[in-house]
């Protein structure tokens, strides 16, 4: 079923007179609530816009009708190879590939007196390599991963973002099922030659389940009982029915008589209560992926730049849907269009394609590809500020480009069309919905497929191995041949039984024997083919760059462990091509998925739990207000084809000394003072979950500074000393005092890390934004006062541990040296042993 993302109940409102803001998608569980003429008028769209719009969208896929065939009918071979469908021929007549055999049998074409054409007894043996190729290709990728970096990364709201942002992320990719899209994209990638992915926010209860929030009703409450009020001293005495009946009592504070003057009754008040639960759909941010079948853009689009998405003029998503699940989501479309329901898609090349699309997921080969009415296609079109500007009416234009700006951006819209009448239309940005990944740049929105090279390959090992069954059958039973001269038909389909006597007729007039009527020719084959089919299986994967290292197998040319690790090398560097593209698309997604996130979700705690491989699974919130800060996915660079995670992780190892047990470069260990350098240290040395240890102490460091620099120092009395160090005495016995200027934020003595992480985080930040704090003079004075007592709280804390750790037993040997039996803690040995 179809479903697209459109204005529902709950989605953030706009001003009046304004176009409906962005929602969730449309769906049978949150279908739209108005009729296409009602939010046609909602969008300020009239029939002359409607014209405008529909003339558009056909000009431009008229305009890329033949570029889009050619590619069409090249991947629905691709296609039908996977699908073990090898012997086919492309049929004109239903723009389909269809067996070879019924290609031959044209429509009034006579054939034998059977009704048949007289084909050869072909052997169609299917060795399918295409199949067995995209299953190793797909293997060879892992997931690419995506992690956060803040915008600034000494501001601590950046720094929280990057955190927030990257939560979101883990948990957009986990609710996406993330490995199993990713395999479908991959499947697309090698056989198309491109992917699209498809980014919208859902509440769709089927797939983002549900949460229950409380009811709200008014219920009369009594704020104030009955109650005596003392006159004079102002105190509340309760009142009950038997001192009303009294007429009084006296005050239980002061001890006045009160009476029925001083009597209020009580005050009772509408007030909200908790009434009971509702069922209210979850939202989430959905993916869909998919390939040139659906998707069409500009095939000449440059892929520089914004890429493929930025520099279409539109985007044309085609969808097959269920009569059913349409009506659901948009009640009245179906009986609104009804009368025109039997124009099809409104272009011939959209029904080409419709075709292609149902020939790729229909099974076996048949010729006639039978597409139900009940199954209508739509086309929801992307209309970028570009398209709309190729009207040659200038007014009209105008007129269309004023309706497509919303706050005071060009930014477009989206249509659904439906039997060429727009259905519904709102404010879209198709570079905020949609990312393209493709196997090749510089070559436009349909690259050649990775599978495009093993195509002629598959034709000739087919061959070869037909070649070889018929060489194997005709040399086990070869043809019996015989004269009909000497024999006649006696032998004419007869049975030869072993150990049986058979008469035979001889035909007198010829005189000669029967053994010179018969002749049993013998077949012999070069050797050589077996060897060809071989070397036609490698050079295949040598082309694809999926040699036998890749799938677990190994070369026998190759005899060496260290050739063997060449080889997969070399076939990694292959992939970097297709790993790049794969790299940048998930960055881009990841990016565009958090933003769909921010800007949809409405809860303001999010828990998302740690990924399995956790040693625990406690769950990490997500707080709206830190995505307001600023930071960007980025790629992982420990997964930086064609070294992978595990050779930069012993690079790493070895570059510190851990494998070797030396002692470490005292340069490496200089750059890996810095907190930034350990914490890229850390992926490669330690678990995938594991932080650094003054992880927690540099952020509320950070935190520290922030609050620092937007306000000032304090003014605070403290004792004064003398030049002896100790405190001086005023005239009265009492410590003498004076006035000094405290940072408004301390650090604190006994938590902080403060010679290990406070102090070299202050002195970092003060040299990176230097100029900055010059011109904050009262945020500098606060961060130096900040600074002045983590030194001094340093040095008191380093002298404590200093007096305590006096003689103590420890590790006193060098890193990487061996213990040495009988040395304190394993410690170096002692003099004169």
């Amino acid at each position: 079923m179809a479903s697209l993302a459109l204005q529902q109940p709950g989605a953030p409102q706009d001003q009046p007179g304004q176009p409906p803001a962005q929602g969730p998608e449309a769906s049978p569980n949150t279908p739209v609530t108005q009729t296409p003429q009602e939010r046609k008028q909602a969008f300020g769209l009239n029939a002359d816009h409607e014209k405008s719009l529909i003339k558009i969208w056909k000009d431009h896929v008229e305009d890329w009708a033949i570029p889009r065939r050619n590619s069409l009918r090249t991947v629905l071979r691709h296609i039908e190879y996977d699908k073990g469908n090898q012997y086919i021929n492309w049929d004109p007549f239903t723009t389909a590939y269809v067996s070879g055999q019924s290609a031959f049998q044209m429509p009034g074409q006579q054939g034998t007196e059977n009704g048949n054409i007289d084909l050869a007894n072909l052997y169609q043996c299917k060795f399918n390599i295409i199949s067995w190729l995209k299953r190793n290709w797909i293997s060879t990728f892992p997931v690419p991963g995506v992690e956060w970096w803040p915008g600034d990364s000494e501001s601590d709201l950046d720094n929280r973002a990057s955190q927030a942002r990257g939560r979101s992320y883990q948990k957009i990719a986990f609710e996406n099922k993330e490995k199993e899209f990713f395999e479908r994209v991959l499947n697309s990638l090698f056989l198309t030659g491109s992917y699209f992915r498809y980014i919208r926010w859902s509440m769709d209860k089927d797939i983002t389940g549900v949460k229950y929030e409380p009811t709200l009703g008014w219920q009369p409450k009594t704020i104030a009982p009955d109650r005596y009020t003392c006159p004079d001293c102002g105190a509340d005495n309760p009142a009950n029915q038997q001192t009303a009946m009294q007429g009084g009592t006296q005050c239980m504070n002061c001890g006045k008589p009160l009476n029925s003057a001083h009597f209020y009754p009580a005050a009772t008040l509408n007030l909200p209560v908790v009434t009971g639960h509702r069922e209210v759909p979850r939202g989430q941010v959905l993916w869909d992926a998919f390939s040139l079948l659906n998707v069409q853009v500009m095939p000449q689009a440059n892929t520089n730049g914004g890429g493929v998405i930025a520099n279409t003029p539109i985007l044309d998503l085609q969808l097959d849907w269920t009569k059913g699940s349409l009506r659901r989501c948009y009640p009245g479309a179906w009986e609104e269009l009804q009368q025109e329901r039997a124009g099809g898609s409104g272009n011939q090349d959209g029904e080409i394609a419709r075709i292609a699309r149902m020939r790729a997921r229909t099974p076996g080969q048949i010729r006639t590809t039978y597409i139900s009415q009940n199954m209508p296609e739509t086309h929801q079109v992307w209309f970028t500020p570009d398209s709309i500007a190729a009207l040659d009416d200038h007014n009209k234009m105008q007129e269309l480009m004023d309706l497509v700006t919303r706050n005071g951006a060009e930014a477009g819209c989206k249509a659904l069309i439906f039997h060429d009448k727009i259905i519904d239309i709102q404010h879209d940005d198709v570079r905020k919905r949609w990312t393209w990944c493709g196997a090749a740049k510089d070559v436009g929105a349909c690259p050649p497929a990775p599978v495009a090279v093993a195509m002629d390959f598959q034709d000739r090992i087919n061959d070869r191995t037909n070649t070889i069954d018929e060489f194997h059958d005709r040399a086990g039973s070869p043809p019996l041949l015989y004269s009909k001269r000497m024999l006649g038909e006696g032998l004419n389909g007869k049975f030869l039984p072993p150990a049986t006597l058979m008469g035979i007729d001889d035909n007198a007039e010829v005189g000669m024997d029967m053994t010179k009527a018969f002749f049993q020719p013998k077949f012999e084959m070069n050797d050589g083919i077996y060897k060809w089919v071989e070397e036609l299986f490698q050079k295949v994967q040598l082309l694809c760059g999926i040699p036998p290292q890749v799938w677990g197998g190994s070369d026998p040319n190759v005899r060496t462990k260290g050739g063997q690790e060449q080889a997969l090398k070399t076939a990694r560097s292959t992939q970097q091509q297709y790993w790049n593209q794969l790299r940048g698309e998930t960055v881009q997604a990841a990016n565009l998925s958090v933003d769909c996130f921010a800007a949809n979700a409405t809860d303001d705690d999010y828990a998302v739990a740690k990924p399995d491989d956790a040693p625990d699974f406690q769950n990490e919130p997500i707080r709206l207000a830190d995505l307001a800060g600023k930071a960007d996915a980025r790629p992982v660079a420990a997964e930086d084809y064609p070294i992978d995670y595990e050779q930069q992780r012993e690079i790493f190892q070895q570059l510190i000394g851990m494998t070797s047990g030396r002692e470490p470069n005292p340069l490496v260990m200089e750059m890996l003072d810095t907190y930034e350098n350990r914490r890229i240290a850390l992926r490669f040395v330690g678990p995938a979950d594991m932080e650094l240890p003054e992880t927690a102490a540099h952020d509320k460091v950070l935190q520290d500074i922030q609050a620092l620099l937007t306000s000032q120092p304090v003014p605070a009395m403290a004792p004064m000393t003398g030049p002896d160090g100790q405190p001086m005495i005023d005239p009265t016995g009492q410590p003498a005092m004076q006035q000094i200027m405290k940072p408004s934020v301390e650090p604190d003595q006994r938590f902080d890390s403060l010679d290990e992480v406070t102090v070299p985080t202050v002195m970092r930040y003060a040299m990176l934004h230097y100029k900055e704090l010059r011109a904050n003079p009262n945020g500098m004075q606060n961060l130096e006062l900040y600074f002045d007592l983590a030194v001094q709280y340093a040095a008191k804390k380093k002298a404590a541990q200093g007096l305590l750790s006096t003689n103590a037993p420890g590790w006193q040997g060098r890193l990487g040296a061996p213990a040495v039996k009988g040395s304190p803690a394993g410690g170096p040995a002692a003099p004169g042993q």
